[in-house]
């Protein structure tokens, strides 16, 4: 729905969708109890132990850190939808990735391959023509489900959080630079699009 609203270019859409997205994704946790519950560093030697020890101070951190992890997603994704098939191929790299690490787990595995299917086939309508995007709606329903689905598998599975978080790492960090460049080096709105993402550079 906040998707659609970006889509049909509402005026002043970007804050609303920001406001909305904020709303909808603190109603979606508190509903589903789907929070960042704790770390498994499989490698000690990039283990966090004041990361697991901050987060044990007050249920309020895990959930705000959640929702941020889930907003730089969903919004990340959308950052680097309409490249030359820049989000399907990369939503399907991370599903494949994070399915060959998986222990087999029947609706897991029907959902992940879900999301490969519908993304493989718009990505080669993407590649045939150049004129098929996912659009806001599709990067937002990918990045909510892409993040949800490895917080799920980082709370349910013994899988390292080093790798999940490798796996994301890419649209989160085009947010975060992205906003920073915009706040403090240009000076200019943080919600307006622009060319300077590392994609087009």
């Amino acid at each position: 729905s906040i998707g659609l609203i970006g889509d049909i270019k509402w005026s002043n859409t970007s804050k609303i969708r920001f406001l909305l997205m904020i709303i909808i994704t603190f109603l979606f946790i508190y509903q589903s109890d789907l929070i960042i519950e704790k770390f498994n560093f499989i490698y000690p030697s990039y283990s966090f132990p004041l990361l697991q020890q901050f987060f044990t101070i007050s249920i309020i951190i895990p959930i705000l850190f959640t929702s941020l992890c889930i907003i730089l997603s969903v919004n990340g994704f959308n950052f680097i939808d309409g490249q030359h098939g820049l989000l399907l191929g990369y939503s399907i790299i991370l599903l494949i990735m994070l399915l060959l690490h998986l222990p087999y787990e029947k609706n897991i595995y029907l959902i992940i391959l879900s999301l490969i299917a519908s993304s493989f086939v718009l990505f080669l309508f993407n590649f045939i023509s150049g004129n098929f995007f996912a659009g806001d709606s599709g990067a937002y329903f990918l990045g909510f489900a892409i993040s949800t689905l490895l917080i799920y598998c980082n709370n349910n599975f013994n899988l390292d959080s080093f790798l999940l978080a490798c796996l994301i790492i890419y649209p989160i960090t085009e947010v975060f630079v992205s906003f920073t460049r915009r706040q403090i080096i240009q000076k200019t709105n943080s919600f307006e699009p622009d060319n300077k993402h590392l994609h087009f550079l």
